[in-house]
This record gives structure tokens, sequence and C-alpha cells, in this order.
């Protein structure tokens, strides 16, 4: 956690989880190998025409990171909101349209559209073209990654909630509920 109580902050930890949800997603999600194979192969062209795809690259990542870090934290934080109040959530009540909202209007995220656009701005046509296909890859992680991030944050809060609230116990029914949910919707075995 940062020196706030947060874990948004903490960028190191968040590019750790971020490459821990790649490889869960080359793992268990076939869409995914064959849309990163593409992308792989885009960066790469893009790379030779355009002098910016690094700081692109790095920029979608740090959104990425950020997005991954902000839904792990609420995630807990609904766990900790489940146990004070059980009637009041279950998984199919979490609203991944509020938590985007909140990730997409945080400054963090702004400012690396900001640089986003403006290295996109620079771009000549044939780099255009390029780019608007490893839009695909960018726009599936904006999908999974936040999901994946509340659902292990939530989980996760099974354990830290333990340690730091000894009163605390885990509901086993809704654990076993949100996994079964989340891995049909996204397709994927969590």
């Amino acid at each position: 956690m940062s020196k706030n109580g947060k874990i948004t902050g903490n960028k190191n930890f968040g590019k750790d989880i971020f490459d821990k949800y790649l490889d869960l997603l080359k793992s268990g999600c076939s869409d995914f190998n064959e849309l990163n194979s593409r992308y792989r192969k885009l960066c790469k062209h893009l790379e030779k025409i355009y002098p910016y795809t690094n700081e692109l690259i790095e920029e979608y990542e740090n959104t990425f990171i950020f997005s991954i870090l902000h839904s792990f934290e609420q995630g807990l934080n609904d766990n900790l909101e489940h146990f004070k109040n059980p009637q009041i959530k279950t998984c199919a009540d979490i609203e991944y349209e509020s938590l985007e909202k909140a990730i997409y209007s945080s400054d963090d995220y702004s400012q690396s559209h900001k640089i986003i656009d403006r290295l996109v701005e620079l771009m000549q046509p044939e780099a255009l073209e390029i780019y608007y296909g490893m839009t695909e890859y960018f726009v599936f992680l904006e999908t999974y990654l936040p999901k994946i991030a509340h659902y292990y944050g939530y989980m996760d809060g099974n354990v830290t909630l333990k340690k730091i609230m000894p009163e605390y116990t885990e509901d086993n029914v809704l654990n076993q509920s949100y996994k079964e949910w989340l891995s049909e919707y996204l397709g994927l075995d969590l």
C-alpha cells in the first residue's frame, strides 16, 4: 500500500499484477492468444516506421496498471463492505460500469490518455493504419483486466481482512458464485 493507505499508487506492484494477468489470459483464453500474436506483429511493424512506438505502448500499459490497481483495491473494499452488510452485495450486483467510470475519469488515466492522443497525432497515415489494428488488443484488455483485478482483489480480501480483523469471516458461497459467474462471463478459468 502507498503512504495514503491505497494501493493505486504502487506501479511496481501493478506491473507485476499486469504481467500475471497477461499470463492468465495467455494460458486460459484462446481468443487472447490470437489477438496477442497479431498485436505483437503490429508492434514490430509500427516500430519500423514510428519512433515513439515504445512510448505509446508504455502509456497504454500505464492505463492498464492503473485500472488493475484501482479495480483490485475496489474488489478488496467490496469484500469488506459485503462483510459489514452481507445483504447488499452479490456477484451479480457488481457495477462494472461504475468501476470503469471511476477509472476513466481519474487523473492518472486521463493524463496517460492525453499523452496517447498526442502520440497518435504525430503518426503518419501508414502508422495510423497499424495503430488502429492494435486498438482491438487495447479494448480487449480494457474490458477484461478490471474485471479480473476486481475478482482477485475481492478474493485477496478474504486473506487480508482476516489478518487485520479477527472477526472477519469470508462468504464461501459468494466466493464460489463470483468465481463461477465471472469465469463463465469472461470464458476464462479463474
